[in-house]
């Protein structure tokens, strides 16, 4: 079952829509954002992970699922502090539980974070340079960044 199919319920889709661009902020004030620039203006569907697709019985979760509806890309996206470790063990859980369903038909995962604060050192851990792996094997990659992460939308 294709990703499009099996998620419908609207209680956790945020849009459905073609706008040009793309705002998703934490919700709880941490003042940070993803923002995805959309010029082709792809019909992109936004989902709520974190209280939506995966309830509070399923352990760590990223907060947002943008997809690309067009070309089957999904962007896993974590909005965090400072805690780089548990925002690449969220976005990690996330991948394995929707793979896990029987998902169809994504071309393309990315993982995108956003932190409040930058981390010093900049050293890859162990945890992270595995979640690189994985997103590579999905045709994906990783990025982060402190405040705001503003991308393309393909």
């Amino acid at each position: 079952m294709k990703l499009i199919e099996k998620y419908t319920d609207k209680s956790y889709i945020e849009f459905r829509d073609r706008r040009s661009k793309v705002v998703l902020e934490d919700k709880k004030g941490g003042r940070v954002s993803y923002q995805g620039i959309n010029k082709e203006e792809k019909e992109l569907i936004a989902y709520r992970i974190d209280g939506g697709i995966m309830k509070d019985g399923t352990g760590l979760k990223c907060d947002y699922g943008l997809y690309t509806v067009s070309s089957d890309v999904l962007r896993l996206i974590e909005l965090k502090g400072s805690d780089l470790g548990k925002a690449i063990k969220q976005i990690k859980h996330t991948l394995r539980y929707l793979l896990g369903d029987s998902i169809l038909g994504v071309n393309v995962i990315h993982g995108r974070m956003v932190l409040s604060k930058a981390r010093t050192p900049d050293l890859y851990s162990s945890e992270e340079k595995e979640l690189i792996k994985i997103l590579k094997q999905h045709n994906g990659n990783l990025l982060k960044a402190t405040r705001v992460l503003k991308e393309g939308i393909d």
